[in-house]
């Protein structure tokens, strides 16, 4: 939404490229790095793949199209681009767009509060060693404080501070961070792959148990997914 009140102002993208990995910024989300892989588990291995490609060529693609026409052609906010696109009895689903993705933020900021703490938890080198429970007492005792309202102000300031410097602030981010995630996945799939036991859930994974897919909520779950 942001996004779209700074172009009003007559900001643009410095490069097509930066503009993709904004795109893949807001596309790539937490829930396609620690909810996908549960809900291949869940819904028949590499089977899942097949509703929820049926699910992002009939939803996600179409739905990310239409958002493009519109912004593209109207260049206003969601309210006033679905407004000036659909008409004004049409403005409500503007309005709805933006609190979806206020609403979103609500969680996100922490969610990413967690993520920056954990990272800096890191850089101190607690994962350097393993002990028994050690997870679930190092998330006890970061909840237990302070620390989750002070992570998720640091990421309401970082977020304001580039909000604030428009759209190319935006795309600079997106440059850096979207291409290191990238690594950062590519790293941790490849350190996967050679741990012992992987090839039992290479082997789940990429046999299809066709069978799952008569279950509706693994429909539900790859539609769920995609959007």
């Amino acid at each position: 939404m942001e996004v779209y009140l700074l172009a009003e102002k007559g900001e643009h993208w410095g490069t097509r490229l930066g503009f993709i990995f904004a795109i893949l910024g807001v596309m790539i989300g937490s829930g396609n790095i620690w909810r996908f892989p549960r809900m291949m588990a869940m819904y028949g291995g590499g089977a899942f793949l097949i509703p929820y490609s049926i699910a992002l060529f009939t939803v996600a693609i179409p739905l990310l199209i239409a958002e493009g026409i519109i912004g593209r052609e109207t260049g206003k906010s969601t309210i006033l681009g679905f407004a000036k696109y659909a008409g004004k009895k049409y403005a409500w689903l503007g309005a709805w767009v933006a609190w979806v993705n206020i609403a979103i933020m609500f969680y996100y900021a922490v969610v990413n509060g967690w993520a920056l703490a954990y990272f800096v938890k890191g850089l101190t080198g607690l994962y350097a060693s393993h002990a028994p429970r050690k997870g679930l007492k190092t998330w006890n005792a970061f909840i237990s404080g302070w620390q989750p309202l002070l992570f998720t102000i640091l990421v309401w300031i970082f977020t304001w501070y580039v909000m604030a410097r428009g759209v190319r602030g935006i795309e600079k981010v997106a440059t850096f961070m979207v291409p290191s995630l990238l690594v950062f996945l590519a790293i941790v799939a490849i350190r996967a792959i050679l741990m012992p036991g992987s090839e039992v859930a290479l082997n789940y994974m990429f046999k299809f148990d066709i069978s799952k897919l008569s279950n509706a909520e693994a429909w539900l779950q790859a539609y769920s997914q995609v959007l």
